[in-house]
């Protein structure tokens, strides 16, 4: 990971009840703050809908594995709330 990329930590309750963290860019985060009333408690909703497929489905996801799901979810909803719209019809690949 870049060191100059700006991300935002928020905090969860694992499903072992335990304290823990999810990382998200700063983009992202800063997008879901403008529109959602508690980001915390939707990444936590997130999570734990995350551990219940995990379980119904016996995918034995690891904990990186896990918030790499979240946060691909809280992208694609930052994405919905704030779509990027860039012009590339000029470039040449």
């Amino acid at each position: 990971m870049n060191d100059e990329y700006e991300r935002t930590v928020v905090s969860i309750i694992d499903e072992h009840n335990e304290n823990s963290t999810i990382t998200l860019d700063k983009w992202t985060s800063d997008v879901l703050h403008e529109h959602l009333p508690d980001v915390h408690a939707s990444i936590q909703k997130v999570y734990n809908a995350i551990c219940e497929q995990n379980i119904k489905k016996g995918l034995n996801l690891s904990r990186r594995e896990k918030g790499n799901e979240v946060r691909k979810y809280a992208n694609r909803k930052a994405m919905e709330f704030s779509p990027v719209t860039l012009d590339l019809s000029d470039l040449e690949f």
